[in-house]
């Protein structure tokens, strides 16, 4: 599909991405599709291009927002852990100040 809607050889996109895993091919072939079809309005995509591409990148860009949003717990969790600690660490401090207070 790609070397149809640019216009590049076959053989010359397999040649210049051979050393990518399969997907990173997929994502490089897409987005040099994509960008042919933004940049040239004049270019058709083939019959139900656009929703193949999108039905195959829905379930990474899923994926993805699943994975910020656990990052996000995480970090949360961290921080809240960090300020606990914090402010447990400030209670024990001033309980020995005021334990060294009284003994003086």
């Amino acid at each position: 599909m790609c070397s149809k809607v640019t216009g590049v050889d076959r053989k010359e996109l397999e040649d210049k991405y051979q050393h990518l895993n399969i997907g990173m091919q997929g994502m490089s072939l897409a987005n040099r599709t994509r960008g042919a079809l933004n940049k040239d309005a004049k270019l058709e995509a083939p019959t139900g291009l656009l929703e193949k591409m999108n039905k195959l990148v829905a379930p990474i860009h899923k994926e993805n927002g699943e994975k910020s949003a656990v990052a996000a717990k995480v970090k949360a969790d961290k921080d809240a852990k960090a300020k606990a600690e914090k402010l447990e660490a400030t209670k024990v401090q001033a309980a020995k100040d005021a334990t060294a207070t009284k003994a003086a």
